[in-house]
């Protein structure tokens, strides 16, 4: 019964990323209603884990994804993609991406097993995330690592990756707002 949980579970997941950016922001909502569980049950707890040192840190490298993710979306919305840019951007989403990895790691390490114990949902839905994003980055570097780059084929794979680095950016620190410009 539990495969079954999990293998539905995979393909939720897999369907909502292959459906674009609006879909990946729609699944974006488990991550904010497992955050919003957290704050009723434990404000103290929720607090302590969105102003983590780790985290931010972590962000600001999904952050960083985004970014050559756009960069790679404006190759491709010109219909040349530039090939050796577009490898040298895809190569530091990978590095930043393994960046992002090894701080969430830390940052839900640290966390005394009693504290771990209350987040378990919510890591669990971010390390799916993190799985979906990381297939993402493989297939746009085998995209991109050919000799003349599909933008159709670019642009499928970067825009799950902005949509899911957009929705794990969007969870803030309780009572503060993003700013926006």
């Amino acid at each position: 019964m539990r495969t079954i949980a999990i293998v539905l579970a995979a393909l939720l997941i897999a369907s909502a990323f292959s459906a674009g950016p609006a879909a990946a922001t729609a699944t974006g909502s488990s991550m904010k209603t497992e955050l919003r569980k957290l704050r009723q049950s434990d404000p103290r707890l929720a607090e302590k884990v969105l102003q983590d040192p780790h985290r931010q840190l972590a962000v600001a490298y999904l952050r960083s994804v985004m970014q050559f993710a756009k960069v790679v979306q404006n190759f491709a919305r010109s219909g040349e993609i530039p090939v050796d840019l577009s490898r040298k951007a895809v190569n530091e989403m990978v590095k930043n991406l393994d960046q992002v990895n090894q701080e969430f790691g830390i940052h839900f390490e640290m966390l005394p097993d009693d504290q771990r114990k209350k987040i378990q949902s919510l890591e669990e839905t971010l390390n799916a995330r993190l799985e979906d994003l990381k297939t993402h980055v493989t297939q746009l570097t085998n995209a991109v690592n050919v000799p003349t780059p599909d933008p159709k084929e670019v642009m499928a794979h970067v825009k799950p990756i902005l949509g899911t680095c957009d929705s794990m950016c969007s969870l803030q620190v309780p009572g503060r707002s993003p700013k926006r410009k």
